[in-house]
């Protein structure tokens, strides 16, 4: 039996622990199936595994098998919702799900557990979309939102798997604009879904070659009407004499969004499947758009036709009575602009029905693990400072490239020790990857590309001529010696367990592989090798990829650990899109580096921010219970340089500006959303029992030292009107969290109000507050009516001392007495804001509220009756936090959120407050 390689005693342990576990192994489980492994080969071979050796498929298999994946978050219109997957469930026969489950398991090495959730997941947005047994006419389209190369595609082909085991006989999947990302994508299908090579699938007597999940059931396959070699193709066809109708398999595309390519397929559906007996087509259609930001949006004037490849889109989904659009992308910024009003009119794909957020696995390494504030890849990031006027000029298209920088050099460079260290860990046949974007035109491309080849050739040569000298001798050559300190510099002893000069003799097999290639449209005509990872699957693809456009957006570079990048597009959207560095790195996330420039590293931080700003919108437009329909969404605006995507596909868009100060200020909570009363209430318990267990009360229902992370935590995750900009619970939760340091602990005070018995709130006593409250479009609740007020004015001096107390009273007294407001009756009411110039913390207020019965509005009164509505008020002692202005982009729905409010000074002095 010959010595085996680590890559196969991996294999052979990943195959053990499958037959031994039941959902995801544990750590002990893949320990105990080394040394079991390790045992076995001993005794058939001979072959001793070391402990180094072992650590090195520990860590390897650590990364591909124990991992898990959490569902996502969803929000969906409730109106045209039909659950439908459970009642059909029974009945649904899952061949196509069961071949790609085990294709993901036996040939991928998916651990149970990620299998397990990706089947659950697909079940959501399964029943999500329409169910192909309905004969009623229907339509849905949503939205699948997922991180760049987190897994989306794996989503898609599991969501196509279940839609063909459910009844979905016609699938057409948009897969952007570039060719190289169409056969990408169809190799996938094939893979993923189709189970054969699609290569020349539409010659006649083509022999069937299975690959992924037709490896392991033949008895059925859908017909692919694309291949890998071309797209749509009209004339194939007509040669076939193929009959669309008469098949009981589903028929699937991957094509490029090009206009004149859909229009060849709109009249190929309607020729073939529609009937003339009726106005549309019966099969039920699943159309999933990936990368659905990039040409599917119209950006044309609303008084002008749509753009061609938008209008082709939506004249496919017109041709049947039963369609499911499902877009998808990492990006949604231009999706969340289409004019949700043009829906029923123009039929714009805006994803009226649902949206569904994916949640990558945790070994993803996305946008705020490398650009966030506490980024743990930040150091994985180098500067580059010495490209400026090398790779672009005033030329622009006809900008030459002469010379290399050193930045460039050392990151090629880096790129070989890079190899050396992932064959030290004994994994010597994965793909590696180089990627190389300096700049959208061909020629810089191309002229960069000659001058990295001859610099690769020069480094393969010396590699091969010094290496296997000793260390004294060939350190006096530039090329040894550059590798040498480079070694030092990057801490790779540290991470290989090896000093240079033991890896020094191994350079030569880890370098010389090494292939320069370019991906753009002068690929084909200089001759060059196409960027095609297949061909090397057997000892793995190690390569240096130079490109623009074409490397820009849902391409994946496998294995890319070394990425050079220097491009400053002005659009969140295309910058996010070029970070194809984004994604897993199994066995190397420690080695992997970025060269980017200074200014570049500063908008993707900020472009992360606002990321992560509109992630959570969503999720809390789920926790509103919200639809897309109706929850406005607002995305962060850089204020000085960047765009949030091409302004033709934000006409919809208006600017929205904020500031974010709260010294010195009372907020409140006066709008409310009908929906979320009952979640509010039991997320005030749970704040309730932390309080009344962990922290002191000074007085009656008044607590001392509560933490600031704790009322953050809090506040963030109450749910206010999203209207209310006043109240904005997540921009306050993060305030209280940035300024902690001046606003130190907090009171929390449960206000008690006019009821006659005492509800009990696991514990706390307290007399509920009677407000009128009116109700708006079935759903928002306006406490106090116009008044827009929740707490008596001057509750906030419950912190305060009767001295401070007394104080606060005659300093507002005397400056009311110099304006000349006062009255002779003696009266004055103090506004909160006076008695916070007192505080020497701030307050949380909570108010357990309830409808007043003798209220005007007695239809709101019947809806909201007898329960226990929860308001907040927050007040805030004067600091020296800094007034922070905020920009935003908002779309239609927020606009038509965003009616005036008013802060609680208006209505100061106000008594028709009941205490």
């Amino acid at each position: 039996m010959k010595k085996l390689t680590i890559a196969e005693i991996s294999d052979r342990v990943a195959l053990d622990l499958r037959q031994k576990t039941v959902g995801t192994p544990t750590e002990e489980d893949l320990k105990e199936s080394i040394d079991e492994t390790a045992r076995v080969l001993e005794f058939l071979s001979g072959q001793i595994l070391t402990n180094e050796e072992k650590d090195k498929i520990k860590t390897v298999l650590l990364d591909k098998l124990v991992i898990h994946m959490d569902t996502g978050v969803m929000i969906v219109d409730e109106e045209t919702y039909k659950p439908w997957l459970a009642n059909r469930k029974a009945d649904i026969d899952e061949y196509y799900w069961t071949r790609y489950c085990r294709y993901l398991s036996e040939e991928k090495g998916w651990a149970d557990k990620v299998v397990e959730t990706l089947d659950s997941v697909g079940d959501d947005i399964l029943d999500l979309l329409g169910n192909p047994a309905d004969p009623s006419i229907w339509r849905r389209k949503g939205l699948i939102l997922g991180d760049i190369q987190s897994g989306k595609t794996s989503t898609y082909l599991a969501l196509i798997n279940k839609a063909a085991d459910a009844g979905y006989k016609l699938i057409i999947l948009l897969s952007g604009t570039i060719e190289a990302l169409r056969k990408q994508t169809q190799e996938r299908m094939d893979e993923g879904f189709v189970g054969l090579n699609s290569r020349n699938a539409l010659n006649k007597d083509v022999e069937k070659k299975y690959i992924g999940v037709g490896q392991f059931d033949k008895r059925r396959t859908a017909f692919p009407l694309t291949d890998i070699i071309s797209d749509f193709d009209v004339k194939k066809l007509q040669t076939l004499n193929f009959n669309a109708k008469s098949l009981n398999e589903p028929i699937v595309f991957v094509i490029k969004k090009n206009t004149t390519i859909l229009k060849n397929l709109l009249a190929w559906i309607n020729n073939s499947y529609k009937d003339t007996n009726s106005e549309r087509i019966a099969s039920p259609l699943l159309l999933i758009d990936d990368e659905a930001d990039n040409a599917s949006v119209n950006t044309e004037k609303p008084e002008l036709d749509p753009t061609a490849v938008n209008l082709s889109i939506r004249k496919i989904l017109d041709l049947f009575q039963h369609s499911t659009y499902v877009a998808v992308t990492a990006t949604p910024f231009a999706n969340i602009f289409i004019n949700p009003d043009d829906d029923e009119t123009m039929r714009d794909l805006f994803p009226s029905d649902f949206i569904y957020a994916l949640s990558p696995p945790p070994y993803y390494i996305g946008s705020n693990m490398i650009f966030g504030e506490d980024a743990s890849y930040a150091d994985n990031v180098e500067i580059i400072t010495d490209a400026d006027n090398i790779f672009s000029s005033k030329d622009r298209s006809s900008h030459r490239v002469t010379e290399l920088p050193l930045s460039l050099k050392r990151a090629i460079n880096y790129f070989v020790l890079c190899n050396v260290v992932r064959d030290t860990r004994g994994i010597t046949n994965d793909h590696r990857s180089m990627l190389v974007n300096i700049n959208p035109y061909t020629l810089p491309q191309e002229t960069t590309y000659d001058l990295i080849d001859l610099y690769v050739d020069k480094l393969q040569k010396d590699i091969k001529a010094y290496s296997k000298l000793p260390m004294t001798k060939a350190v006096k050559n530039k090329t040894i010696n550059s590798l040498s300190e480079l070694w030092e510099q990057t801490n790779l002893t540290t991470k290989c367990g090896k000093i240079f000069p033991d890896v020094l003799p191994h350079l030569t097999e880890s370098a010389l592989p090494i292939r320069v290639t370019m991906v753009n449209t002068k690929t084909r005509s200089r001759g060059l090798e196409k960027l095609d990872y297949k061909p090397y699957e057997e000892n793995g693809y190690r390569v240096i990829v130079v490109g623009g456009n074409s490397l820009s957006r849902g391409i994946t570079l496998e294995g890319l650990c070394v990425s050079y990048f220097y491009r400053e597009s002005k659009m969140y959207d295309t910058l996010l899109q070029m970070g194809r560095w984004f994604g897993y790195h199994p066995g190397y996330q420690d080695i992997f580096k970025i060269w980017m420039g200074e200014r570049t590293i500063e908008w993707f931080a900020f472009i992360n921010h606002a990321c992560d700003e509109l992630k959570s919108e969503i999720a809390y437009m789920n926790k509103l219970n919200q639809t897309p329909r109706e929850f406005g969404l607002k995305v962060l605006e850089h204020p000085d340089t960047l765009m949030i995507t091409a302004q033709n596909k934000m006409r919809t868009a208006k600017p929205l500006e904020r500031w974010i100060s709260l010294s010195g200020k009372l907020v409140e909570t006066p709008w409310l959303t009908k929906k979320t009363i009952e979640y509010n209430y039991n997320h005030t318990v749970v704040f309730v029992k932390n309080i009344l267990s962990g922290y002191k009360e000074v007085q009656e229902r008044l607590y001392q030292g509560i933490p600031c992370e704790s009322v953050a935590d809090y506040v963030s995750n109450f749910a206010s009107h999203p209207g209310h900009l006043v109240f904005n619970a997540r921009e306050i939760g993060d305030y209280i969290k940035k300024n902690e340091g001046s606003l130190g602990n907090w009171y929390v005070y449960f206000a008690n109000g006019g009821e006659k018995i005492p509800t009990n709130i696991d514990g706390l006593s307290v007399l509920r507050t009677k407000r009128k409250m009116l109700l708006v479009n079935n759903d928002c609740i306006r406490v106090s009516g116009n008044k827009s007020r929740v707490g008596s004015v001057g509750t906030t001096k419950v912190t305060l001392t009767e001295k401070d107390q007394a104080a606060a009273f005659y300093e507002y007294r005397d400056e009311v007495i110099k304006k000349g407001e006062y009255k002779e009756d003696g009266k004055i009411t103090v506004p909160d804001h006076v008695y916070l110039r007192y505080a020497k913390n701030p307050l949380l207020i909570i108010y357990f509220m309830v409808c007043n019965p003798t209220q005007d509005d007695q239809s709101s009164y019947t809806e909201l009756r007898d329960k226990t509505i929860i308001g907040l008020g927050l007040g805030f002692p004067r600091t020296n936090t800094r007034e922070e202005k905020i920009y935003y982009k908002i779309n239609l729905i927020e606009q038509n959120n965003n009616l005036p409010f008013i802060l609680d000074t208006e209505f100061e002095g106000d008594e028709n407050y009941e205490d």
